[in-house]
């Protein structure tokens, strides 16, 4: 993979067509998310680069494979004008054409590492609310609760200070959830 700076994989899942999905992120010209398909022996990789303009940082960090065809992938979309950072979900299709993207901004400095499944069919972001501005750096979990079109449905932070980012995200039988 052509990259000038930095070399990235930050996940990988067993697809349900018994196939490897990774997403991670490089830098090139421009910063790029990255997102590869490869087959059962790992002998015959595709490799998708995605990029967003005026961006200091898109970067890939965690995946889901939704349905047989699509994929979501999580992470953080900076804008290099505002230095304000974005949590972003990118919805691509097993051919590696970008769907869609969202991004959920709090006017902070804001990525996510984990993306879940829940019950309903919904999908669960798990990320985190950097306040730099104060005197002592607030970095809250923040808990997002999506549709499968990308459409905010509920969200969730944790008044709690230093919680960082919900690296670890799984829904318990009763509906709560478990992060860490």
């Amino acid at each position: 993979i052509d990259a000038s700076y930095g070399l990235f994989w930050n996940s990988l899942i067993k697809s349900r067509q018994n196939k490897f999905a990774f997403s991670g992120y490089c830098y090139d010209s421009l910063p790029s998310i990255l997102f590869c398909l490869a087959d059962s022996n790992l002998d015959s990789v595709l490799v998708f680069k995605y990029y967003s303009s005026n961006t200091s940082a898109f970067q890939g960090y965690s995946l889901l494979q939704y349905d047989s065809g699509n994929y979501e992938i999580t992470g953080v979309r900076t804008d290099s004008l505002l230095n304000n950072a974005d949590v972003m979900l990118m919805k691509v299709s097993d051919t590696g054409q970008r769907i869609w993207e969202k991004y959920y901004n709090q006017k902070k400095i804001d990525y996510a590492k984990k993306i879940v499944r829940l019950n309903n069919n919904d999908l669960m972001i798990g990320a985190v609310r950097n306040d730099v501005n104060q005197t002592n750096e607030h970095a809250n979990t923040w808990l997002l609760e999506v549709d499968t079109a990308g459409n905010m449905v509920r969200q969730w932070f944790d008044p709690n200070d230093s919680t960082y980012v919900a690296e670890g995200l799984l829904q318990t039988h009763d509906g709560g959830f478990i992060y860490g």
